[in-house]
């Protein structure tokens, strides 16, 4: 190639998966990231982020990693625990103009980077993507994760590829595929608002809408692609009344501030935020006098108490801003 000649090689790919106290659970993920197409040798590596783990997660990643030479493996650990921080860790460390993101407890079929690295390749303005995603119960499931088998991980938009423009309109983290220059121009790595899941704790955890969000009204597409699908697993750990309520809680909480970021972050939401404050504290109070249904009555319970918690640290957080 002549000197100063544009290179047409395609854009490689780089493989991230967010781990936590994951040695004995991220072993089927590697072995399905093992078997992706490799395209051509487009896909250079797989980064593990190992964020803050207090199990042997990295040395489980380096043994696996030793027994495939032939597919590079690298584990990177992030001291500071939350998503996001192994997130920035991620992103601040690869170079790749394609990122394929996915969490430790992900199946990943044998085409999934493939099919989202060839939708950024045919829509130069798709700037982030996602395909089908659908739960692998390890046991049950029970009734109860039925009802929430959404919040747990379930993501089907149908059986055609199709572009997201509904400004609050999402994909799940735990199946992204990422155009770096999208990323970059969204300015998340110093524009986030939100706080992240902790380790064990459940906050939020909606870094993955965020980031639609943010690349989106940074001018990119968010796009879905039915050929990369993949399997989340939900064991039964996940299952329980206790750990849906924390889940839902979690999400409610997160709810109110996202619908802010998707509007664009408008300051004169202070009045609205105020009144929803004040609505969500009498749905409150309604479902813990009335509601008594022996299957939902603590997860509904723990739902109106995080809509209530988002929107009045919302409104605290506007108090100051302009009004309407």
């Amino acid at each position: 190639m002549p000197p100063n000649a544009p290179d047409s090689s395609p854009p490689t790919v780089v493989i991230g998966i967010c781990a936590y106290n994951a040695a004995t659970r991220i072993i089927p993920t590697l072995e399905a990231i093992a078997g992706q197409d490799r395209l051509g040798g487009r896909i250079t590596r797989t980064v593990v982020i190992d964020n803050n783990s207090t199990d042997d997660t990295s040395g489980a990643v380096q043994a696996f990693a030793a027994k495939h030479p032939q597919i590079p493996i690298e584990v990177v650990r992030e001291p500071k625990p939350g998503k996001v921080e192994a997130m920035r860790t991620f992103f601040r460390i690869t170079t790749e103009p394609y990122i394929m993101l996915t969490d430790d407890d992900t199946l990943p079929a044998p085409r999934w980077a493939a099919a989202l690295t060839q939708l950024l390749d045919d829509h130069p303005r798709a700037g982030i993507a996602s395909g089908p995603v659908k739960p692998k119960w390890e046991a049950g499931p029970t009734r109860l994760a039925r009802v929430y088998v959404q919040s747990l991980g379930d993501q089907d938009f149908g059986p055609s590829r199709m572009r997201l423009d509904d400004s609050r309109s999402f994909l799940m983290g735990a199946s992204l595929g990422i155009r770096r220059q999208a990323f970059d121009e969204s300015r998340w790595m110093t524009d986030s608002k939100l706080v992240a899941r902790t380790g064990t704790a459940l906050e939020c955890g909606a870094e993955d809408a965020e980031v639609c969000f943010l690349i989106r009204q940074a001018g990119w597409e968010v796009w879905y692609e039915p050929d990369a699908p993949m399997l989340h697993r939900i064991p039964a750990a996940r299952q329980t009344p206790e750990y849906l309520a924390r889940l839902r809680e979690s999400i409610c909480r997160g709810d109110p501030k996202l619908r802010w970021i998707a509007e664009g972050c408008d300051p004169l939401w202070a009045t609205r935020a105020d009144d929803e404050t004040a609505r969500a504290k009498r749905q409150y109070l309604k479902t813990l006098l009335f509601d008594w249904r022996p299957l939902r009555r603590q997860v509904r319970i723990a739902e109106r108490r995080g809509k209530l918690a988002g929107w009045s640290s919302l409104a605290r957080e506007l108090a100051d801003g302009p009004r309407p």
